[in-house]
């Protein structure tokens, strides 16, 4: 957690001491691992998740130490339910959102997209239910479509503003992701022109045209793998 906390600080241009010195200083506040306890517990398939009394410490620290943001991340990791159904997620919701309400802390949850909906960038492609995204304010989706197309961004549910949708972001070498820029749109634009120049020089008895590469047919579709792009890039 440390070494994503520096990585991430340093891409958006942060010293790292900063999140360290807020740490020290008692601004900053992480519990992990064998610090955890569930928030939400619920007994059976089709009972009602009931808060613990991890969470109501969880309540007064925020209150007495006037937080005013908590990340759960990832939600499944703070709760025990046998299943994530309407009711059991939206009991969770509401009264994270009652809380949230009462201390004036914002609460920003890490939750799983379902496996079905993996490449959908809309606020109703969470796991297990729609109460989530329906209990938020705001709601962030990273998306993509299939294993070479390009993770996407949106803000698919906005209270306080517009909405946002496809934003391209890359993932660094660290694994912290940003925002791609026009500058990386060239560099990779220029590096799969020099693939496709290279692999054609080495098949100078290939006939490609463009509905063969946009169908993947034929030769073209042995170039298309090749330079590892989607057949619209190439």
């Amino acid at each position: 957690l440390e070494y994503r906390m520096d990585k991430i600080s340093e891409l958006a241009g942060i010293d790292p001491g900063e999140w360290r010195r807020a740490e020290a200083d008692g601004l900053l506040n992480f519990k992990a691992d064998d610090e955890l306890a569930p928030l939400f517990v619920q007994r059976g398939q089709f009972e009602v998740p009931e808060p613990t009394g991890y969470l109501q410490a969880v309540e007064a620290y925020i209150v007495e130490n006037k937080i005013r943001l908590m990340v759960i991340d990832p939600l499944a990791s703070a709760t025990v339910l046998v299943s994530e159904n309407g009711m059991a997620l939206n009991t969770v919701a509401v009264s994270l959102r009652s809380m949230a309400t009462r201390t004036g802390c914002t609460t920003l949850l890490s939750h799983h997209v379902s496996k079905m909906m993996s490449g959908n960038s809309t606020a109703h492609a969470a796991r297990g239910s729609t109460a989530l995204p329906d209990a938020a304010r705001w709601t962030l989706s990273l998306a993509q479509e299939r294993q070479d197309a390009p993770l996407l961004l949106s803000i698919s549910k906005n209270s306080y503003g517009p909405r946002l949708f496809g934003v391209p972001v890359i993932r660094t070498e660290h694994g912290a992701l940003r925002e791609q820029t026009q500058t990386d749109r060239e560099i990779q634009a220029r590096e799969l022109m020099t693939h496709i120049i290279n692999w054609i020089t080495d098949h100078p008895a290939t006939a490609i045209n463009f509905k063969a590469i946009r169908t993947k047919k034929g030769t073209a579709a042995e170039l298309v793998d090749a330079v590892g792009a989607r057949p619209l890039a190439v």
